[in-house]
């Protein structure tokens, strides 16, 4: 399968694409910048280019879009027209193409849960099929982009389109790494490397799928207890009565992955 990846100079996609490349994907990367690897079939155009994205298309079965600018910046008109526009001629590059896979990276702050203001938290773990509210332009456009990939599927039911909502990812592989306050939450980069490769290989139809960690740390790299999970629930300002057993036991971090675990066979690391 020849995949056409968006943002490979990025930070998730410096990580992704070369993983993708170690396990026999052949990847056309396209972004506006060389990517900090060796890789002999490279484009170099802006993802707000239609006729950029179809010429890079050509030849390819799957696209990767990872091209955004990451984080709730101004100036905001640029942000949503890479972050936004960016997946609509992404998807009809593949339209026009006849691609067969897309796999779309958004984001957990498509939720609003750490949007500015934040949407209320309305159970622990949150999954995918709660209500998503973001307030910030990052968030909306996040969401707002799954929304087109969910159409695109619908008009083109013979595709397979996944969404992914990474957390903060890093590098490093470690628990202690994997620590965050709540309600942020952390994505090891080697095991979204791998939800990418298990969504190219999925079959037709459309999904959004948290993959973050599934349990949370402390800075020394210790899973937190019941207790712990519990008092920082309450300096947070949220009531324990709205998280179950599954994150009060710590067997499932803020977000819940078992949708990936389930369509993807996907497990974190961490």
């Amino acid at each position: 399968m020849r995949i056409l990846a968006t943002g490979v100079a990025g930070g998730v996609g410096k990580v992704v694409t070369p993983h993708l490349m170690s396990i026999g994907h052949n990847v056309r990367g396209f972004d506006r910048l060389v990517p900090p690897f060796e890789l002999a079939d490279m484009v170099i155009g802006d993802v707000r280019q239609g006729d950029d994205l179809i010429a890079a298309a050509r030849g390819c079965s799957a696209v990767l879009h990872m091209a955004a600018i990451p984080g709730n910046r101004p100036p905001f008109d640029e942000l949503l027209q890479i972050n936004l526009i960016g997946v609509f001629n992404a998807l009809a590059a593949a339209e026009a193409v006849g691609m067969t896979h897309i796999v779309n990276f958004s984001s957990i702050c498509a939720t609003g849960i750490l949007s500015e203001p934040p949407m209320p938290v309305p159970a622990l773990p949150y999954s995918e099929a709660m209500d998503a509210a973001p307030a910030d332009c990052y968030g909306m456009g996040k969401l707002m982009g799954e929304v087109l990939c969910r159409g695109h599927q619908l008009r083109l039911p013979e595709t397979s389109v996944r969404c992914l909502r990474p957390g903060l990812v890093v590098h490093d592989d470690s628990a202690a790494a994997m620590s965050l306050e709540f309600p942020n939450a952390v994505s090891f980069s080697g095991d979204i490397a791998d939800a990418v490769a298990r969504c190219l290989e999925s079959a037709p139809g459309f999904g959004v799928y948290h993959a973050t960690s599934r349990r949370r740390y402390t800075k020394e790299g210790a899973l937190l207890t019941p207790d712990q999970l519990r008092d920082d629930l309450m300096v947070h300002g949220v009531d324990p009565a709205i998280a179950d057993e599954c994150y009060l036991g710590g067997e499932m971090g803020v977000y819940d992955i078992s949708a990936a675990e389930k369509d993807l066979e996907w497990s974190p690391r961490w």
